[in-house]
Formats: structure tokens, sequence, C-alpha cells
């Protein structure tokens, strides 16, 4: 059965998007633009603190694309 028939796929969707707004909130509060917080996450990245530090250069660049497409959507929704 596939995730989304179980409906986790929804309830899945909604905890990474609550995450997603938590990081946004924190940034806002420390006075973070949506460029820096982005350049916080790749250095998470680049450190092995998020992802595999073995992950090629093409799937981190996809990743950090789906973050900064996220950050964009939800960043004028979340207040400080």
């Amino acid at each position: 059965m596939s995730l989304h028939q179980r409906g986790i796929s929804d309830l899945f969707n909604e905890l990474i998007e609550t995450r997603i707004r938590q990081i946004i909130q924190v940034a806002k509060l420390q006075g973070q633009s949506i460029q820096t917080t982005l350049q916080t996450l790749d250095r998470f990245y680049a450190e092995g603190l998020m992802g595999e530090m073995q992950q090629g250069s093409e799937p981190r660049e996809q990743t950090l694309a789906a973050w900064r497409r996220q950050l964009e959507r939800l960043w004028p929704e979340v207040e400080p």
C-alpha cells in the first residue's frame, strides 16, 4: 500500500511544513533573511549536520532548491 493511500503522506507533509515554519520563526527572531537562512542550511549540509556528507553535488543542490521553494512560499506567512 502506498503512503498516500494510507494517509501517511499527508501527515508527513504536515510535519515537514511545521518544522520549516519553526525554522523560519527562529531565523526571523535572529534577524536573518531568507538568503542567510539558506546559507546556514547549505553550511549544515556541507558539514554533514543535515544530509549525507558523501552525497553528490546534484542531490545536494536539488535538496537546497526544495528548501528555497518552501522558504520562499512560507516566509511571508510566519511571524517571529
